[in-house]
């Protein structure tokens, strides 16, 4: 049912399944001991019978710090248009003050047609949009677009992913994640230490269940004298009956 259904309504959305392996955070402008060079992610895509198509734009980062997702059908094109172009690049924080810390980079989302010309959404159509920030950041931490010299904040939800929240935006242009960012205590990870402590009982489990000297929860001291076993008696140690003569 899944292929046929994917054969019928193809639909590019990445999928991230068991153990995601989180990368640190890339800075566009890092500070002393931070990882740089964040990746930008640009796609070009045929428009279909006049109408946008789906896709699903991110950047290259383990997980994305930066996704653009749509289902097809969202955007205002303009008459003839032939493809739809989606860009998502780093850029610099402009000028202004937040209305609270921004949480990573901020970033530049756009959507244009073939000859370069911006596209909105049509009315009352949203655009699913996603942003990764460093790990501690806080839990409330919220999306946020900067217009008109200021930081408008939109509906966030956290994604079911570590530190990746989402937003259905109304529009594109500069967007970040406002939040507080805090230090793991004593500088470790809260799933390295969720796998260690899950590792150690696994391994006191094993331990008791095959026992022996290796088993960590047997008690300690000189082990108990065994109890003598009594030998397997044969034919041979039957009393013997005293014969006697027949006259």
């Amino acid at each position: 049912m899944i292929v046929a259904a994917q054969a019928v309504a193809p639909l590019k959305v990445p999928l991230f399944d068991g153990v995601v392996v989180v990368e640190p955070y890339r800075y566009l402008d890092p500070a002393p001991g931070a990882d740089g060079s964040p990746t930008s992610a640009s796609e070009t895509l045929a428009v279909d019978a006049g109408t946008s198509p789906s896709f699903a734009v991110y950047t290259s980062e383990t997980p994305p710090q930066a996704e653009l997702l749509a289902h097809g059908g969202e955007l205002s094109l303009a008459p003839g248009a032939t493809s739809v172009k989606v860009t998502i690049d780093p850029i610099s924080r402009p000028q202004g003050t937040p209305t609270g810390e921004i949480a990573g980079n901020v970033y530049r989302f756009s959507v244009t047609d073939q000859a370069g010309v911006a596209l909105a959404l049509l009315p009352g159509q949203t655009i699913t949009l996603a942003l990764r920030g460093p790990a501690g950041v806080a839990p409330d931490a919220v999306i946020a677009r900067f217009e008109g010299g200021a930081w408008r904040r939109l509906a966030t939800a956290p994604s079911g992913l570590q530190d990746l929240f989402i937003t259905n935006a109304d529009s594109f242009g500069d967007l970040a994640l406002l939040g507080r960012v805090s230090a793991s205590p004593n500088g470790l990870d809260p799933e390295f230490l969720f796998f260690a402590l899950a590792a150690a009982g696994l391994t006191l489990l094993v331990g008791w269940r095959f026992g022996g000297r290796s088993n960590p929860l047997a008690p300690s001291g000189p082990a108990a004298p065994a109890a003598p076993r009594r030998r397997p008696r044969n034919r041979h140690d039957k009393p013997l009956k005293a014969l006697t003569e027949v006259p």
